[in-house]
């Protein structure tokens, strides 16, 4: 699943960065780089959060509470694993509904 998706946004990046860029090729290449780099850094940062979560019984407990009672933040925990949502969104969307009444 991962794997299939990275390799489809990377495909789908360069169709758009490539073409964009094309007079100066090492230049957009270097612009999908970085941009690569931000969203690899965005995941990487939340598998750590998901792994700090796991490691922790009462906190995987307490996330489970809140994933059974709130169906729209379980909704976008499920896209941001899914790669639906960027981490970044799909946070925000997490947070508003957890804290909403």
């Amino acid at each position: 699943g991962e794997g299939i998706y990275a390799a489809l946004w990377t495909a789908e990046e360069l169709s758009r960065t490539v073409p964009a860029g094309w007079r100066d090729l090492p230049a957009a290449l270097d612009r999908y780089a970085r941009l690569r780099a931000r969203r690899q850094h965005a995941k990487a940062l939340l598998c750590e959060a998901f792994q700090h979560i796991i490691r922790r019984p009462w906190l995987a407990n307490s996330t489970h509470w809140l994933l059974s009672r709130r169906q729209p933040v379980a909704d976008a925990f499920i896209g941001v694993i899914g790669n639906s949502y960027s981490p970044a969104h799909g946070l925000a969307l997490m947070a508003r509904h957890a804290f909403s009444p």
